[in-house]
């Protein structure tokens, strides 16, 4: 079964379970329109995607919540996003913009991540699987926990493409990693530029490792403590 949403809006709707706005273990293909204000008792307050091919090509997704993780997105397959905004989702768990499950894969471009809020960490992405980016931004987001922009728990973060930048900007944490907290692998190839991003327990590990490998490389661009 495939989905198609190319404008419209699938908003104020609520799930007991998860996938607020979308249920999707079919494709999701969303090149335009807008999912918004939507709520999950769980997972997934503007949808939760759960097979492999879906694609999020534009649009927005905006304003959803859940009481666990992903407020915007719950990704637990393989998803494409491009072109796309994140924005002003919150989840009482983790993932604030986006959670992507151990199963799941999110590759990122040109696109942003921004205003989102999580409880217990990753404002902007929690990451137990895969993540790609290349050509996207983090801005504005925060965590009441760590990583004000990324967390990278058990699952892998890296950037690429030298000609396509990944800014991470902006962004808080009540705790440490106000932009990165890395628990496991972060690679960061190329144009990555990561700044300003601020900590609110008073201390400035902008970027905090405790994982198995941080690695930068390239023209990467970081002006913030890192903390190991």
């Amino acid at each position: 079964a495939e989905f198609r949403m190319s404008g419209g809006t699938v908003r104020s709707n609520h799930s007991g379970n998860s996938g607020g706005g979308i249920y999707a273990k079919g494709k999701l293909s969303m090149t335009g329109g807008e999912i918004s204000a939507n709520t999950a008792a769980t997972y997934g307050g503007g949808a939760i995607l759960k097979t492999v091919g879906g694609s999020v090509s534009g649009g927005s997704i905006k304003g959803n919540s859940a009481s666990a993780n992903g407020g915007g997105l719950q990704i637990d397959g393989t998803v494409s996003l491009s072109n796309a905004s994140v924005s002003s989702n919150s989840a009482s768990g983790k993932g604030g913009g986006i959670s992507v499950s151990s199963s799941g894969t999110c590759n990122l471009s040109s696109g942003n991540v921004s205003g989102n809020t999580a409880k217990a960490g990753g404002g902007g992405i929690y990451i137990d699987g895969t993540c790609k980016a290349n050509g996207s931004s983090f801005t504005g987001n925060q965590s009441s926990g760590d990583g004000g922009a990324v967390y990278i728990a058990s699952g892998t973060f890296t950037t690429f493409q030298a000609n396509q930048a990944v800014n991470i900007q902006g962004n808080s944490a009540s705790g440490n990693g106000s932009g990165i907290y890395n628990r496991n692998i972060t690679v960061l190839n190329n144009n990555a530029h990561i700044l300003n991003n601020q900590c609110k327990n008073g201390t400035q590990r902008g970027i905090f490792h405790e994982g198995s490998l941080f690695s930068i490389e390239g023209n990467t661009e970081i002006q913030q403590e890192i903390y190991l």
